[in-house]
């Protein structure tokens, strides 16, 4: 909800300073807004004539929530609603926790308890974030390597701390300063060299296209992005490793490492991750979803 709703506002704001049309439709493009409801229910499927719908009370639910006092309440003019089924059946509970409370009745169905997240907050923040990432012209090593699954499935993968100690190598790995209970910016992942564990910081975080972590080893820090690109059912993650900054000794120790062991660790961690993945799949850990076909409605 969050990645669709920027992209709305990055779209909006190209908008208005690309149209220079004066009618009424351009001229309100500034009030546009986006608003999301989020419920979880049982339903029907119904045919009707030439198309497929859904039927039931919950999906009566999710259309009478539309009709609601959330922006008098709450002052929210974009926002997102979850109920507290969805809360509940997404275990999702600890990235509410900061939410607005908001209850509405509605006759036959009765009180209906929410969590509203303000996303016009969560775009003042994204739209003054400076993003950090390694470009590809300037990486000091590449690593391309292609997932038969979906970008926002592999990067759940590759931000769990589990499969990320795969792909990296080293185990056991954790992750410290989730906010809200979800990784994000400033989450620090910790994977093991023997006695010592080296902190790796989430510095950048676009999700289902990259994310960037600084990597600190002997006083030198590193950037490294994860990119996602998909194509079809297949994803390709390009791993770029940038090159180091900091006291000399610690620059040098750490680019010669990531020249000679980086390639060889990173390819293995990519093939083992893709049979972790595939194996868990086949067994029914990863569900993927098969696409719905629905007929269009044709017109009497």
């Amino acid at each position: 909800m969050e990645v669709t709703y920027v992209a709305f506002r990055q779209a909006l704001e190209r908008m208005v300073l690309n149209t220079t049309c004066t009618c009424k439709a351009c001229r309100n493009i500034p009030s546009l807004d986006l608003k999301f409801f989020v419920h979880y229910g049982t339903f029907m499927l119904q045919h009707l004539g030439s198309h497929i719908a859904m039927v039931g009370s919950d999906v009566n639910l999710i259309h009478r929530l539309t009709k609601n006092s959330i922006i008098e309440v709450t002052g929210f003019k974009a926002y997102t609603a979850y109920t507290q089924a969805a809360v509940d059946a997404l275990g999702i509970g600890g990235m509410c926790g900061q939410m607005t409370l908001h209850t509405e009745s509605y006759e036959h169905l009765g009180d209906v308890a929410m969590h509203v997240q303000d996303m016009r907050a969560v775009w003042e923040r994204e739209k003054g974030m400076v993003r950090r990432f390694v470009d590809l012209g300037d990486a000091l090593l590449a690593i391309e390597h292609d997932f038969d699954i979906g970008p926002s499935l592999l990067w759940d993968c590759l931000t769990k701390p589990e499969y990320r100690a795969i792909l990296i190598g080293f185990d056991p790995h954790k992750v410290t300063g989730r906010s809200d209970g979800r990784i994000g910016p400033g989450s620090i992942y910790y994977s093991a060299h023997g006695v010592s564990a080296t902190p790796q910081t989430i510095v950048d975080w676009q999700p289902f296209d990259q994310f960037t972590i600084e990597d600190a080893f002997m006083g030198a820090a590193m950037l490294n992005t994860l990119r996602l690109k998909s194509s079809g059912d297949t994803t390709q993650l390009t791993i770029l490793c940038g090159k180091s900054k900091g006291p000399i000794l610690g620059r040098i120790v750490s680019d010669l490492g990531t020249r000679l062991f980086a390639p060889r660790s990173l390819r293995k961690g990519c093939r083992e991750l893709r049979a972790m993945i595939d194996q868990e799949i086949a067994e029914g850990k990863i569900v993927l979803s098969a696409p719905t076909t629905v007929e269009p409605q044709r017109s009497a």
